[in-house]
């Protein structure tokens, strides 16, 4: 839970989040791609290519998975 008398939580802005599909025609500035591995379809190379080609200045991206797509992001 976020409290903003915290000044360690004071740095967040609101934001905006969509699917990684809705991404395909949008840029941004910086992004947080969650990529749930125990969902069908979501952790493979098209959908890690789609989230981190719309960024301009930074991307990160968080899954628990293993898969051997993510060495070529380290």
């Amino acid at each position: 839970m976020l409290d903003m008398r915290n000044l360690a939580d004071r740095h967040l802005r609101p934001g905006w989040m969509r699917t990684i599909h809705s991404s395909q025609a949008a840029t941004c500035d910086r992004m947080l791609a969650n990529l749930e591995s125990f969902r069908a379809n979501t952790v493979d190379a098209r959908s890690v290519y789609v989230a981190i080609s719309r960024v301009r200045i930074g991307a990160a991206v968080n899954s628990a998975s293993r898969s051997p797509i993510f060495l070529h992001f380290t």
